[in-house]
């Protein structure tokens, strides 16, 4: 009898702790994203908010040396080979909608560590020549933790991501003179420790065409 006794608590302890590490996953899917997103009624109630995030961590190339290799490569994706300064933990790409001159990025909400890419409409980048201006204007919600948040914004060249200017401020604007004729997309990376939500932005060019 002892001996029943002792196995039934066993399995209903065993039980109770399979329900609350169930309860505990979902609150964690719930409460974190692991890649770019577009904002939507899923992740809406996220933007604003300190959540709990699973540590990810940006890793450089000198990082990189010496250490197991679970960020030596890419995450897959189909822009981005190589970069000169760190490996995203996610990589998500994001058409721009064409309006007159300006192309508007959609609101989206991104997690540390990762990467959003900006493409044309059709998904390609942008035919640039020497001497053409990229300028990218943007605004990141408000957030009840924090004063600043570090983003960086750069380009895409020839599958290779550059090193990015940093912003900290709620809004600011990117500028980069292109040195090199060829095709350019246009990335943001998550350089805060919390998530980092972006109202619709715009990117325009001065050309000398």
């Amino acid at each position: 009898m002892k001996n029943r006794t002792k196995v039934k608590s066993i399995a209903i302890a065993l039980s109770l702790f399979l329900i609350t590490l169930f309860i505990f996953e979902i609150f964690i899917k719930e409460n974190s994203i692991s890649k770019p997103e577009l904002i939507s009624i899923t992740n809406r109630h996220l933007i604003g908010r300190e959540v709990i995030t699973n540590g990810a961590t940006v890793y450089t190339k000198d990082d990189q040396s010496g250490k197991e290799p679970i960020l030596h490569s890419m995450p897959d994706n189909s822009i981005i080979i190589d970069s000169e300064e760190f490996i995203p933990v996610a990589i998500s790409q994001f058409k721009t909608t064409k309006e007159n001159d300006s192309y508007i990025t959609p609101k989206i909400i991104f997690n540390n560590g990762s990467v959003a890419v900006f493409t044309k409409p059709d998904g390609s980048g942008w035919e640039l020549e020497k001497g053409d201006s990229i300028i990218y204007s943007f605004e990141k919600y408000l957030v009840d933790f924090s004063e600043t948040q570090s983003m960086a914004v750069g380009y895409i060249k020839n599958n290779t991501m550059t090193k990015g200017n940093i912003y900290e401020n709620r809004t600011g604007k990117y500028t980069e003179e292109i040195q090199e004729t060829g095709e350019y997309y246009l990335y943001i990376a998550n350089f805060s420790s919390e998530n980092i939500a972006l109202k619709e932005g715009s990117i325009t060019f001065n050309t000398n065409r």
